[in-house]
């Protein structure tokens, strides 16, 4: 393996490193949403509702974090001669809950809204766990492949 490989290899899991420390806030945002989403379906009132919005807006935040850093890695990728892999991230899902679904959670309080947004938030759960484990997996085998060329 030639130094300028070494590097790129090593940029790639920097990257990945990158990308993942805000999935992973998204991830732990997401979660938190979900549960108050739980606790909504119960009756849980105006207090719980605005702060299940506040985490999916903070899982938001971090989600938009995540797709330049999440582009960034699959160039990195596309740097490594001879490594070829599909581009991550084009499917990715935001669990945003602006505009109508929003109104329609919090003002109505209703089974409608509340269904909605607890719909969307499994959604992006389930995009942003697959979108970590496909990176994860990749960066696993760039270390690998760093590894067994020392």
């Amino acid at each position: 393996m030639t130094e300028n490989t070494k590097k790129q290899i090593e940029e790639a899991i920097a990257a990945a490193d990158e990308a993942l420390e805000n999935l992973y806030e998204v991830r732990k945002y997401l979660g938190k949403a979900r549960k108050l989403g739980i606790l909504d379906f119960l009756g849980g009132g105006l207090l719980i509702n605005m702060t299940k919005h506040k985490r999916i807006e903070m899982a938001n935040v971090y989600f938009r974090q995540a797709k330049p850093a999440v582009r960034k890695f699959n160039k990195e990728l596309h740097d490594i001669p001879g490594f070829r892999q599909e581009e991550f991230g084009g499917g990715m899902v935001s669990a945003d809950s602006s505009g109508s679904s929003f109104l329609l959670d919090v003002w109505t309080n209703s089974l409608a809204g509340d269904c909605i947004v607890y719909d969307r938030i499994r959604e992006a759960r389930k995009s942003n766990d697959e979108l970590i484990d496909q990176i994860e997996m990749t960066r696993d085998i760039l270390k690998d492949k760093l590894a067994s060329h020392d």
